[in-house]
């Protein structure tokens, strides 16, 4: 059951964008078209510039988690902070002591 937890929280994710932001994710689409392809890389760059240092700020605060583990945790927790999960901070504070234990 453990290992079908991660592929169901992905089918949740995604069907609740479709659902329930399908705007905002069309309004995305049509403005990422419009930006020159030679502009999305140091968008880009700067994202996983940023993942990393929030995953490393996460391992260093927390004893025994490694970088990769601290950022699965950070980025599930913000997502689901940011409201794109059902359940909002509630499912992300719980999915990060989760992940932690």
């Amino acid at each position: 059951m453990r290992q079908a937890a991660i592929p169901i929280l992905i089918i949740l994710v995604a069907t609740t964008f479709v659902v329930f932001r399908r705007e905002v994710l069309r309004d995305i689409w049509l403005r990422l078209n419009e930006v020159p392809r030679v502009a999305l890389l140091p968008l880009a760059l700067a994202g996983m510039g940023m993942v990393f240092a929030r995953g490393m700020f996460l391992a260093a605060c927390s004893p025994g988690v490694s970088v990769r583990q601290a950022m699965m945790a950070d980025q599930s927790a913000l997502a689901a902070g940011y409201g794109i999960i059902i359940g909002g901070g509630v499912v992300g504070t719980g999915m990060r002591i989760h992940m932690f234990n």
